[in-house]
């Protein structure tokens, strides 16, 4: 029995040791990658040498590029890592930061091509297009294009619009007078996009502003079959009255279009005062509804302290793009959404 019981307490412990040694070793940290952005833009080139001063302003003639921007190794989703807000070209990656690298010109020819290779790269994974908004700079447009990319794990091309914003804070009215001189130039280049060569789907993320350039852009486009696979307005700084007028097309344009709302956004509350109306990405007295476009209530969840940023900052809405994009599930199915139903219609309002 004694022998019995020795025996099996060799057997344990030699399982242990076993077990001991088979563990696996522990995962390797991330590491530092770089994300290509292609770029249309009609802003004023200065030809300075640096790019925070690269690109003015003021609307010019369109021009495109290409720039290298490195993710850091200890990104964390929602957050644009900066180790100085003037820190903006680094040929010599810092891994902390969302270094940018040199920009490369690039002719509208060689654009198209150099897209329609990375998306045969991709097995014809969509395009994103990133139009920023409100009191943006042009290294900064590239910089959330990069983390939009990087937290939705975008596995396709990705190209940022960078439209003369002047990046001031009380320069609202001329901000505003831009976006809409904006809308033309877009449009080219918007249908220059659909109808290259390659073809595949194009998805368009436009934040506050930049949905008024978008939606007047798309206004005057012609319209063949939905060119168009997925449209996400998110906080867009747009009157209700001029979003409803303008929505038909924008439905028109898309496979399916999302509209994103808070009751919190500090700038498009100030907005609605200094207007005298509230903006289609304001959802104070409820999210606007309008039949052809879902409506996502995002005021329970936290984004940056003006409550303008969301779409980027929380990662409550980057969950639910991924699913929306990524996956293209349509509210009902996305997890973390619960639906609200009122007298207009039927709203979707997003948990934290």
């Amino acid at each position: 029995m004694g022998k019995s019981r020795a025996t099996a307490a060799t057997a344990i412990m030699l399982t242990l040791a076993s077990c001991a040694t088979s563990v696996p070793p522990a995962p390797s940290p991330p590491a530092a990658f770089a994300i290509p952005i292609f770029y249309a833009t009609n802003r004023n080139d200065t030809g300075a040498a640096t790019l925070i001063a690269r690109f003015g302003a003021e609307p010019s003639a369109l021009s495109y590029g290409r720039v290298e921007i490195g993710i850091p190794a200890d990104h964390r989703i929602g957050t644009i890592e900066t180790t100085s807000s003037w820190n903006i070209v680094a040929s010599d990656a810092d891994e902390s930061d969302f270094a940018i690298g040199p920009v490369t010109s690039l002719a509208p020819a060689t654009l198209l091509t150099a897209l329609d290779a990375e998306v045969a790269k991709t097995d014809y994974a969509p395009i994103l297009v990133f139009i920023h908004g409100f009191n943006n700079g042009f290294e900064g447009t590239l910089r959330r294009t990069a983390q939009l990319a990087a937290d939705l794990d975008w596995r396709g091309a990705v190209l940022a619009y960078a439209w003369p914003s002047r990046q001031a804070m009380f320069e609202f009215g001329a901000d505003r007078s831009n976006a809409e001189a904006s809308a033309a130039p877009l449009r080219v280049f918007l249908q220059m996009l659909a109808n290259r060569r390659g073809g595949g789907p194009i998805d368009i993320v436009a934040h506050s502003m930049g949905s008024r350039v978008l939606l007047l852009a798309l206004a005057g486009m012609p319209q063949p079959q939905r060119p168009f696979d997925e449209i996400v307005l998110a906080a867009p700084e747009i009157s209700r009255e001029e979003f409803l007028a303008l929505a038909p097309r924008t439905i028109a344009s898309a496979r399916r279009v999302t509209l994103y709302a808070s009751d919190g956004d500090l700038p498009l509350m100030l907005a609605a005062q200094l207007f005298g109306t509230p903006s289609a990405g304001d959802a104070n007295g409820g999210p606007l509804l309008t039949p052809g476009i879902d409506s996502i209530d995002a005021s329970a969840v936290s984004g940056d302290m003006l409550g303008h940023s969301y779409y980027g900052d929380s990662r409550a809405v980057l969950a639910d793009l991924h699913q929306l994009l990524n996956n293209g599930l349509g509210p009902a199915q996305r997890f973390g959404l619960r639906p609200r139903d009122v007298g207009e219609g039927r709203y979707w309002e997003l948990k934290p």
